[in-house]
């Protein structure tokens, strides 16, 4: 298989990630048969379990189907969300609200550090006129 230099994925990653770029692009249509594991395998240069591995992961990721003694089908173009997934954006939504959070409670720490000063006690208008 010919990899880029740095390319550390596993063989059968970069091949399930090649035709998911196709199926996602367009390349390769909705309903339509994908190579099978011997195509695959040839195509690739690689071996019949690594393009199984790789139809397996398009599979698991519900871009395709197989249908017994018929090949793997596109079934999805984008696949609906699964629980896990649906659960890991709601949790990225968290996290930059509370990101923002935190920055805005930083504005009001600063905010307060030039009204209330390094010892904790609040100055007089004076003196915070001439600070």
């Amino acid at each position: 298989m010919k990899r880029r230099i740095g390319d550390v994925r596993p063989d059968y990653v970069i091949i399930a990630d090649e035709l998911r770029r196709k199926i996602v692009g367009g390349q390769i249509a909705l309903g339509a048969l994908l190579p099978s594991h011997t195509a695959l395998s040839k195509h690739y240069r690689t071996s019949l379990p690594t393009a199984q591995k790789a139809l397996g992961v398009l599979k698991t990721e519900g871009y395709a189907a197989a249908v017994q003694g018929k090949g793997t089908y596109v079934v999805a173009r984008r696949p609906a969300l699964t629980s896990q997934d649906q659960t890991v954006r709601v949790l990225a939504a968290i996290d930059q609200q509370v990101d923002i959070l935190v920055q805005h409670v930083r504005e009001i720490k600063r905010s307060l550090g030039k009204v209330i000063g390094p010892t904790g006690v609040a100055r007089s208008r004076s003196a915070r006129s001439h600070a």
